[in-house]
């Protein structure tokens, strides 16, 4: 049976194709750029954007967040909504403020959707990571080091599965994106919906891909090690099968098997002989 502590590493399912290879080669994991990505309803959330009720709130709320334009337009968009209150036409002044948060809306939410993720999973032996994923037995699962990956700088966390999308306070998020600020997305970042649960998902979100980046996505370098072991899908071909070998000859990792087991839908890893 596979050796590895249960609560000890973080899995990947794919297929053993030449990206795949070369990370195991250079010791490196991919994360993706979220608008890459499959799933619709990856990090999808709602914004929270309703409006002070009193005129004061409302004010100060349209000075700490510049009026929601651009910074040489400040004065005079100060200007004129002082005499739209002044004049008792503050139904022209929320009016106009609900027209502009769409427009920021829609460049927020592009913003986040070039946010960077890699994700793992702690399901190795779950029949249904091994048919979407991994290629109905045909691929692979590499299996990653825990404490390895967090001194490779990667924090993975876990996801948490609801059956509806997060809300975020659109206001507080504004207010750190006009400031440069690092945005405090917190839950949007972690939650999936309830029908994903099977996949027992960790994952690794980057702000700052300063490193091997291109348009997709960027690599990132590993601890010597991090990869512990590979369990290959009974259903693997031989070239693939000797290739991994090889590899495992090579680089120190451990090789199993995964199998159905007919008799009560599961999967059993075994040591690859």
């Amino acid at each position: 049976m596979l050796n590895v502590p249960k609560d000890g590493y973080l899995c990947k399912f794919t297929t053993l194709n030449k990206n795949i290879i070369n990370s195991i080669y250079e010791n490196n994991l991919w994360h993706a750029r979220v608008d890459t990505l499959n799933d619709p309803f990856e990090f999808y959330f709602n914004f929270i954007k309703e409006l002070p009720n009193s005129t004061g709130d409302l004010c100060k709320l349209m000075d700490e967040s510049n009026y929601w334009v651009k910074p040489h337009l400040i004065v005079q968009e100060k200007e004129a909504a002082l005499q739209l209150l002044a004049s008792s036409r503050e139904s022209e002044v929320r009016h106009s403020i609900i027209n502009k948060l769409i427009e920021h809306e829609k460049l927020l939410k592009i913003q986040m959707q070039t946010l960077c993720v890699c994700s793992l999973s702690e399901a190795y032996d779950e029949p249904l990571m091994w048919s979407h994923y991994g290629d109905g037995m045909r691929g692979i699962c590499l299996m990653f080091d825990k404490e390895k990956l967090k001194g490779s700088s990667l924090e993975f966390e876990k996801v948490e599965y609801e059956n509806t999308p997060p809300k975020l306070d659109f206001f507080k998020q504004y207010k750190k994106y006009k400031n440069n600020e690092e945005m405090d997305l917190g839950k949007f970042l972690l939650t999936k919906h309830t029908g994903w649960t099977y996949e027992k998902e960790f994952r690794s979100v980057s702000f700052k891909v300063n490193e091997n980046i291109n348009q997709l996505g960027f690599l990132k370098k590993l601890n010597k090690n991090s990869l512990k072991a590979i369990i290959m899908g009974s259903k693997i071909s031989q070239v693939d099968k000797s290739l991994l070998i090889t590899l495992s000859e090579k680089f120190g990792f451990e090789l199993y098997i995964a199998q159905a087991n007919t008799e009560n839908y599961s999967v059993d890893i075994k040591e690859f002989k």
